[in-house]
């Protein structure tokens, strides 16, 4: 399945995992709030440019 067929929770889970990558590469680690609040740290639009492109099973969300 494409990005535009996940629903919100697997789009929230994406959007916590690249918050996540993108403050590890800060050597951060973010805070319960900021991954609570992921969904809107994190634009539609940057979650299409990371993986729009991507094919998605349901074993890639908890």
């Amino acid at each position: 399945m494409k990005l535009k067929d996940l629903n919100d929770d697997q789009r929230l889970q994406l959007k916590q995992d690249l918050l996540s990558r993108r403050m590890d590469e800060k050597g951060e680690s973010p805070s319960y709030g900021e991954l609570a609040d992921a969904d809107r740290l994190i634009s539609d639009e940057e979650l299409e440019a990371e993986f729009g492109d991507t094919e998605f099973v349901p074993d890639d969300f908890m």
